[in-house]
């Protein structure tokens, strides 16, 4: 779980972004980045921060805690499965439709681009 922390220190308080999960009877907790000691300030570095994508230092860590907490979720690994089940499996009734789907579509768009090399389409997971 991710959440913002508040450290008071003095009179001032000092603000973390910071995730925790349980492994087995203990709870582990890791500070990811530090927001800033006013509201103002964690407003600002919020927003910054929700850009970041996962080529810089900030987005790789917290797509590594993310990733971690995530992967040990029982209720992704239901709905994993269940994705497997529905998109991957070449005998799902979700997968067939989809197929159908991907062949008109290229079908539409050879008739579209007739001059064009040949198109391919495919829907995939």
């Amino acid at each position: 779980m991710a959440y913002i922390y508040k450290k008071p220190i003095g009179n001032k308080n000092y603000y973390y972004l910071r995730a925790s999960e349980k492994k087995g009877k203990k709870s582990i907790t890791k500070d990811i980045a530090y927001l800033g000691s006013s509201i103002g300030e964690v407003k600002i570095n919020l927003d910054k921060l929700s850009k970041y994508k996962d080529k810089n230092p900030i987005g790789t860590m917290l797509s590594g805690v993310l990733t971690a907490i995530i992967e040990t979720s029982q209720d992704y690994i239901d709905f994993k499965e269940t994705f497997i089940k529905l998109f991957d499996n070449a005998d799902s009734e979700v997968r067939k439709e989809l197929d159908k789907l991907g062949a008109q579509v290229e079908i539409y768009l050879q008739k579209q681009f007739p001059d064009g090399t040949k198109v391919k389409f495919g829907v995939n997971p």
